[in-house]
């Protein structure tokens, strides 16, 4: 299904669209991480002021970033970049 789509968009938009996916998965793994410090979840590294309601954004991203990193690794390999 992702090819078909990928297709149906022309060839100077997509390079774009994975570029800008890109910068989007890396600045979620950079709020992944720097939630890590205030949320109650273990971690190596904590701060004494713990913040409850950082772990839902930190879960949902958690759940998402590795399949969408490769699902762009692959949309830039099927568009040869």
């Amino acid at each position: 299904a992702l090819l078909v789509c990928a297709a149906a968009v022309p060839a100077t938009d997509a390079p774009d669209r994975i570029d800008w996916l890109r910068v989007l998965a890396i600045l979620a793994v950079f709020f992944f991480h720097s939630v890590r410090f205030f949320d109650p979840g273990d971690w190596h590294v904590k701060n004494p002021t713990i913040y409850p309601a950082l772990q839902v954004p930190a879960m949902v991203v958690v759940s998402w970033i590795m399949p969408l990193i490769f699902v762009i690794s692959g949309a830039s390999t099927v568009r040869g970049q």
